[in-house]
């Protein structure tokens, strides 16, 4: 482990009682095996579910939940320098919102690298990531707009069809949701913020 950090609702100061902690752990080259990080974990809290490798993110290698450490509910997620370098120079060169490899919203990672908590940063690398998205790209904000306001205006068709022909509310919320969706990453993107 090279760097720990805290991240989500703790660290942008959102966090309710129902909050879990969202801790993000820097491994130098691979996430630690299972029973190692069992081991690990088991001696600072108990109820963990352990990532078995089955689990998929765009932006972590992998994730223990559930854990309660001190009565507070800690989730716990894997990076390596290797896979952040490889989003960041995704999202600051070609302005991606999708790849093969991070279909969603690969973006997401510069809210967490700007917002985030560093407990330990042994190599240094934290200031060199805020340096790199220091600066919202161009690219990705003209790939949003690109892609969200077609989106949006196609929810908001699709609302107003759904209204008329009384289909019910499921599908309201349907496209309602999708809608909201599309307005938040336009509003970030106008505002070059990272979501």
């Amino acid at each position: 482990v090279i760097g720990i950090y805290v991240f989500g609702s703790v660290a942008t100061g959102y966090a309710d009682e129902y909050s879990d902690v969202d801790v993000g752990i820097i491994c130098k080259r691979d996430v630690p095996i299972l029973s190692a990080r069992q081991e690990a974990l088991s001696s600072v809290g108990t109820g963990w579910r352990f990532d078995d490798g089955t689990w998929s993110s765009p932006l972590f290698l992998g994730y223990d939940s559930n854990g309660i450490v001190n009565g507070i509910k800690v989730e716990i997620h894997y990076n390596t320098p290797a896979l952040v370098y490889e989003v960041l120079d995704t999202v600051i060169a070609k302005g991606a919102l999708a790849t093969e490899k991070f279909p969603s919203r690969p973006y997401r990672l510069g809210a967490l690298i700007q917002r985030a908590w560093v407990i330990i940063d042994r190599e240094g690398m934290f200031p060199l990531w805020r340096k790199q998205v220091q600066n919202y790209p161009l690219a990705l904000k003209q790939n949003i707009l690109r892609h969200y306001l077609p989106l949006l205006k196609d929810c908001v068709d699709e609302l107003n069809r759904t209204t008329k022909r009384r289909i019910g509310p499921v599908m309201v919320n349907f496209f309602l949701f999708h809608g909201m969706q599309a307005v938040y990453s336009l509003v970030y993107a106008l505002n070059e913020t990272y979501d």
